[in-house]
């Protein structure tokens, strides 16, 4: 079993390198460093993070804090909520926004597959040139993480649909986002994980984006 899955990861990479070479996607790089606690039923989180671009140089493009709280409901259902606060670049400008998000995620097994669906709602203001310009989304999110027996990096595959309101951006599905990742734990509560992650745009305006993802994970 474990064969076809490592076969699947490796013409999903080989996929992603045929479309993002023929598109000549944009590329991005995120760098997070991330801090948990857990409390028995809530889980306390604060991360930064930092995206640059490559296009034609290396850009920092946007940086940000978060924090977050989480309530465990059941074994397998939580709810919680997230604040971004941060800048992000519009030519040569930086301009402050900041986030609200409120989600729900049910886990569960099926037997050596773990399956995740989130579905969180989001609530963004941010200020160019004095105006504040506001975006709500709806964010759907199947994740699937299988365990191999005897292999330290787990495999770990999310889609995601963004639908942002119409009323706001012109559109009503604004993109899909495909994630394939893994994690490993370097010393005990220290974890570092690596993704590749796709966007593709529903609308003539939205352009398809390329992303590898770093992260650093320490839990108390």
């Amino acid at each position: 079993m474990h064969r076809i899955i490592l076969l699947l990861i490796f013409s999903f990479g080989i996929s992603l390198s045929i479309i993002s070479g023929q598109t000549t996607t944009p590329f991005q790089t995120w760098s997070v460093v991330e801090l948990g606690y857990d409390l028995g039923k809530i889980d306390l989180e604060s991360n930064y993070q930092l995206r640059h671009s490559y296009e034609e140089q290396a850009l920092l493009e946007r940086h940000f804090g978060e924090i977050g709280i989480s309530y465990k409901v059941l074994k397998e259902l939580k709810v919680g909520s997230v604040l971004r606060i941060g800048k992000d670049r519009r030519k040569d400008e930086f301009n402050p926004f900041n986030r609200i998000a409120i989600y729900s995620q049910y886990a569960h097994d099926v037997s050596r597959l773990t399956l995740k669906y989130k579905v969180q709602w989001q609530h963004q203001t941010k200020t160019v040139k004095e105006e504040d310009r506001i975006t709500d989304k709806l964010r759907i999110k199947v994740t699937s993480e299988y365990n191999i027996r005897k292999w330290k990096f787990d495999p770990v595959f999310a889609v995601e649909y963004f639908i942002a309101n119409p009323r706001m951006t012109g559109y009503a599905g604004e993109k899909f986002r495909c994630t394939l990742g893994t994690e490993r734990e370097i010393v005990k509560n220290l974890v570092i994980k690596g993704a590749y992650r796709m966007e593709f745009g529903t609308a003539a305006d939205v352009t398809n984006l390329a992303i590898a993802q770093l992260e650093l994970s320490y839990s108390f």
